[in-house]
């Protein structure tokens, strides 16, 4: 369930050492993190770019809200949270890092577990997928998707009642496949299918998209206007401010270019940028990354963001700001106060880094 997927929590925090002192960073590593009956869980591997390749690699289940204070003259800020499960998945999953994880609730109790094995020597790899049940702290179904045909890069959950496939490029298929929430735990055993047509022995998806597009849950029942009201899903385009808007069975209902949605926008006259659209709690989010002059550090990126929020209907005010890393990836969310946030996907220093940006409202 999309909506069991959580940005922020008060236990990740990222502290850095300077001099003889622990502060507190804006930027913080890479998380993985759920809600289950009002609990917040942590989702990680122990696999690190610096360990040895041989070591074993687990996934990691933590509970972040049953959590104390672990004793340490080092740093004063540690917490040891309560491990929930500790797995191994070194046969074929050896080097995958936390980023790498696809991590949702499937139901209340189950937790789901994905990711794209490494390559092995026929350059093929598998989607292996875990299953946990956290009401017990137990394992409870593993299984692999995809085949040397369509090879699965990643599984998305959307809205409450389904979910999408993403192919790996190159792999003998261009499409991104919808499928009904129950069908998950069908590719336990059965292939995936590459049409609509496809044998009856197949699961086969309910819609189908070109890779590179993404498609998103949204209710627009605040719309006075009537046709708007039915939509359901929101379809966007690589590179791209074209924004197409869908009804309960993937029919379109209208096509909109996103900068429609703000009075003030202000399109950014500059060859070297590039656009992020993310939708997320019923919110529309809309940047224009300027990206910086790694060449010259007077020259930083410039970072523009519109957010519209569908349930009251209104402009969400993001102040623009100057950075100096490049902006990959921005998801907004309403945190616990239900303020609108968004978290981006940032690269400093060659390292990949999350950051939480609040709104001005």
């Amino acid at each position: 369930m999309a909506d069991s997927i959580v940005y922020e929590h008060d236990a990740i925090k990222k502290y850095c050492k300077v001099g003889k002192k622990y502060v507190k960073s804006e930027q913080l590593p890479h998380y993985k993190l759920v809600r289950s009956r009002g609990q917040v869980y942590s989702v990680s591997t122990s696999y690190s770019a610096n360990s040895n390749i041989t070591s074993t690699n687990f996934i990691i289940v933590k509970n972040l809200d049953e959590s104390f204070p672990k004793k340490s003259h080092i740093n004063p800020w540690t917490q040891m949270e309560k491990l929930v499960v500790k797995w191994d998945i070194s046969s074929n999953y050896k080097q995958i890092p936390t980023e790498k994880l696809d991590v949702f609730m499937y139901t209340d109790d189950l937790l789901f577990v994905g990711t794209k094995s490494n390559y092995n020597a026929h350059c093929v790899s598998s989607y292996g997928v875990w299953i946990f049940n956290l009401s017990n702290s137990t394992f409870y179904k593993h299984f692999t998707i995809g085949d040397d045909y369509i090879q699965v890069q990643k599984i998305i959950p959307l809205g409450q009642k389904y979910f999408i496939i993403e192919p790996a490029r190159g792999y003998y298929c261009d499409k991104s496949y919808v499928h009904t929430w129950e069908q998950l735990l069908k590719f336990a055993k059965q292939p995936v299918p590459n049409t609509y047509d496809s044998p009856d022995n197949y699961v086969k998806p309910v819609y189908m998209m070109d890779i590179g597009c993404a498609l998103y849950p949204v209710n627009w029942s605040s719309s006075a206007i009537g046709h708007l009201s039915s939509c359901a899903f929101v379809q966007t385009y690589p590179y791209s401010q074209q924004i197409d808007f869908l009804d309960g069975n993937f029919a379109k209902v209208i096509s909109l270019d996103v900068t429609n949605f703000f009075s003030h926008y202000k399109p950014v006259e500059s060859p070297n940028k590039k656009i992020l659209i993310g939708i997320n709690d019923n919110c529309l989010l809309f940047c224009e990354h300027e990206l910086p002059d790694t060449s010259n550090i007077i020259n930083p990126g410039h970072t523009y963001c519109y957010c519209w929020d569908f349930t009251n209907g209104k402009e969400i005010k993001f102040p623009d700001y100057e950075c100096e890393v490049w902006v990959y990836k921005v998801i907004p969310f309403r945190a616990s106060d239900n303020k609108v946030k968004y978290l981006a996907w940032e690269n400093s220093n060659n390292n990949l880094w999350l950051k939480v940006y609040e709104s001005t409202d």
